[in-house]
């Protein structure tokens, strides 16, 4: 297995790295361009091959990362991220596009379902280039196998149980080598890397690397904007994506392809088709990450009365087997007592409900899994809007499960 390289090229320095993105910006310097791309393109080429592509998709993915930096240049900020951290956002994102575009050509290519680097809020930024450098110093301080796992998980696009039986591992131990990675890396930083707010270990590393299912980054997006700790998070999350990046084994890009990009650069940017127009209500509940998968304001869309007092609006999405949809629960009303075969996703989108004692308000996420049984209950004066993502059906208890479960097939 082509591992964390160490015979790579010797790492950039990131201050010179920022003083080519900075030329860019200010003065739409090609020169810059050239040399910040043969700095990654390599590092590129060899991400996106790790996750499955052949050398065509992935330089087909190259270009469009560099001509990405070369347009966001102006938006690069080295106080909440890296250059290589910065690039790596962008290059997981465009390969996501790539083949959500492949499989959805309708999809505008503005739609992803990770947040740029500029949506962080204010309130929670970090030192992006500190933390950049104590996570590369604390990554090639984990043991191998540690390192490995990490690796696979990001570059590879494998699940928890895929590196288990890449690595003829159980599945528990492999699991556990990812915890006590990202454990010795919060203690080795002196920052919290991982705060889950809900979320398990495997899920957010599968989001950040760009591994998880659609419907489930359709979740975790729309989670992430709506909830600053979990946003902070996230970009720890990719603090450790752009480590990684540096310490990749590089792989050789076609003769041609910087004199291809530099030939693109004027290009104009393509025209997006338009959105729907979505009133103010609309848009001021539903965060940007979900807007792309509604087609009319909340109050036009075709819901469908599900049970007493709940409505569901379902959409879709690129990956079949999921079910996606939004639920609007009148005030006080509960849903009915169930269980799950596969996990479920709530993001509490307006309003709020209790489950278990709990009250779930706006940007809260609850991930559910098969052993849980619940009854959530709307809020008595707000009722509550929230979107579901489930891989499986729900499983009724009582007396209306046993009449009903036969039949929920989706």
């Amino acid at each position: 297995m082509r591992g964390l390289s160490s015979q790579s090229r010797p790492r950039p320095d990131d201050v010179h790295l920022v003083a080519l993105i900075t030329a860019i910006a200010a003065e739409r310097s090609r020169a810059a361009f050239a040399e910040l791309f043969r700095a990654f393109a390599p590092r590129l080429k060899a991400y996106v091959m790790r996750a499955g592509a052949d050398g065509r998709m992935a330089e087909d993915v190259v270009q469009e990362a560099m001509i990405a930096v070369w347009r966001k240049a102006d938006s690069f900020n080295p106080e909440k991220a890296s250059v290589s951290t910065w690039i790596f956002t962008i290059v997981r994102n465009k390969r996501i596009d790539y083949l959500r575009r492949e499989a959805r050509p309708d999809l505008k290519p503005s739609d992803f379902l990770h947040l740029e680097n500029d949506q962080t809020h204010a309130d929670d930024e970090i030192d992006g280039q500190q933390t950049g450098d104590s996570i590369q110093e604390a990554l090639a301080g984990l043991p191998l196998e540690q390192a490995q796992v990490l690796e696979l998980a990001y570059f590879e696009d494998k699940s928890h149980r895929e590196i288990a039986e890449q690595l003829n591992l159980p599945l528990g131990t492999v699991k556990s080598r990812i915890r006590l990675a990202l454990a010795r890396m919060k203690v080795d930083i002196g920052y919290g890397i991982m705060n889950l707010n809900r979320l398990s270990d495997e899920v957010l590393v599968d989001y950040a690397s760009g591994a998880a299912p659609e419907p489930v980054a359709l979740a975790i997006a729309t989670h992430m904007s709506l909830n600053a700790e979990a946003r902070r998070d996230y970009e720890q999350m990719n603090h450790l994506g752009g480590a990684l990046l540096m310490s990749i084994d590089e792989e050789a890009v076609s003769d041609h392809l910087l004199d291809d990009l530099l030939a693109r650069l004027d290009e104009p940017e393509a025209a997006q088709s338009p959105s729907p127009a979505f009133d103010a209500q609309t848009k001021a509940i539903v965060p940007q990450p979900l807007l792309p998968y509604l087609r009319a304001s909340l109050d036009d869309l075709p819901w469908q009365k599900v049970y007493n007092g709940v409505e569901e609006y379902r959409f879709e999405t690129t990956l079949p087997g999921y079910k996606s949809a939004l639920l609007r629960i009148a005030p006080g009303k509960p849903m009915p007592l169930h269980s799950h075969r596969g996990p479920e996703y709530t993001v509490v989108l307006d309003g709020a409900y209790y489950d278990q004692g709990v009250r779930l308000g706006r940007g809260d996420l609850c991930e559910a899994d098969g052993h849980d049984q619940h009854r959530p209950i709307a809020d008595d004066k707000d009722g509550c809007l929230c979107l579901i993502v489930l891989d499986a059906p729900i499983r009724l208890s009582g007396l209306l499960g046993i009449v009903l479960n036969p039949f929920l097939k989706n």
